[in-house]
């Protein structure tokens, strides 16, 4: 029984220092700019993050080059995608 009593009591400790810790944590999120990362627009549903120009000319580059590199070697590796497909 004692052991019981020695386990009990720790996790009476440990409960309130997480609640201290709990506690502490909500009061900075409150006081932090970080705390609202979206505001909501004038409907009520959040803003949509806006790509830069660059950022998708950027996407663009990456997704076209990947396409240009799968063709490349399909292409010399002489084999077709459709036409294998379609054989057992």
């Amino acid at each position: 029984m004692n052991y019981v009593e020695n386990v009990i009591s720790q996790l009476g400790t440990q409960r309130s220092a997480i609640d201290r810790a709990s506690s502490a944590l909500r009061e900075v999120a409150a006081k932090s700019p970080l705390a609202k990362v979206t505001s909501p627009s004038s409907n009520g549903q959040p803003r949509k993050k806006q790509l830069s120009p660059q950022g998708r000319r950027r996407i663009i580059e990456a997704a076209t080059g990947g396409q240009r590199e799968r063709r490349r070697t399909a292409l010399m590796s002489g084999s077709s995608g459709s036409r294998n497909r379609n054989r057992l």
